[in-house]
């Protein structure tokens, strides 16, 4: 959709082999602000399947969703307190 981009490594019907390069695709997007730009993301996320190797999807779903992120208050130790919290 509009403001959304995908570089993607592997076409569909390719075969990812085991040692494959694990970033299978890029999800970029744009929007005027912040807010629209997670929306769009959150969007993009849930319209977006991968067949074959596990991915972390759900996880950036769960990314997108922390009220951290969404109000720009991160840093770079977001990651280790999401995978050290319990889901919610």
């Amino acid at each position: 959709g509009e403001g959304v981009r995908v570089d993607a490594g592997y076409a569909d019907g390719t075969v990812v082999t085991p040692f494959f390069d694990p970033l299978l695709a890029k999800l970029i997007v744009w929007a005027p602000s912040r807010a629209e730009a997670v929306e769009r993301a959150r969007e993009a996320l849930s319209e977006t399947e991968i067949v074959g190797p596990g991915s972390n999807l759900a996880f950036l779903a769960r990314v997108l969703t922390e009220p951290e992120f969404v109000d720009a208050t991160h840093d770079t130790g977001i990651v280790g307190r999401m995978t050290a919290a319990p889901v919610r």
